[in-house]
């Protein structure tokens, strides 16, 4: 899988990390009020954990459905959307027996969507491993995109060294 969904997979498990951390916050606002003033739309607090949870929602469903278009899933993608449209209050929460807090149905239906496509996208992913062949890959192009002629292997090695301190983030010792 190419490196850019697996990195749109990476964000959308940041995204519903997010979502559920805002599902928390919502349901604990909602249990310590009273039945009216959580439907009092001059209380802030409900308000903007409703705004966020909302938010967070939304924002899994377009991401989801962005990845599954990435990966050519056309009739993936449109069912997504349909089911985001066909969800009248992204920020519902429900009780259940089981769970201390509220429970999220729309969160759940988007983390549906994704789960079946993170699986396809995890097939081969990003290690320092793959970050290290690639560059080594590529050792070829790094010379000539450098416009030098090098005479010693020493030269090519300081150019790809170069590289591969950006890609670890100068974690390599200089040797």
């Amino acid at each position: 899988m190419a490196i850019e969904e697996q990195l749109l997979a990476e964000s959308i498990r940041a995204s519903f990390k997010k979502a559920e951390a805002a599902r928390l916050r919502y349901s604990d606002v909602l249990e310590r009020q009273d039945s009216e003033s959580a439907n009092d739309p001059d209380n802030d607090e409900v308000q903007e954990a409703s705004e966020t949870l909302r938010y967070w929602v939304w924002h899994c469903f377009n991401d989801v459905a962005v990845l599954a278009e990435r990966l050519g899933l056309k009739q993936s993608t449109r069912q997504i959307l349909k089911a985001r449209k066909r969800i009248k209050h992204l920020d519902s929460l429900v009780p259940t027996n089981y769970d201390v807090s509220l429970h999220s149905e729309p969160l759940a239906t988007a983390r549906s969507y994704f789960n079946p496509l993170e699986v396809m996208v995890s097939g081969g992913e990003i290690n320092a491993v793959t970050v290290l062949e690639t560059v080594l890959h590529n050792t070829a192009k790094i010379v000539h995109d450098k416009d030098i002629a090098p005479s010693k292997e020493t030269e090519v090695y300081n150019e790809v060294f170069k590289v591969l301190q950006y890609s670890f983030r100068g974690s390599c010792a200089v040797v």
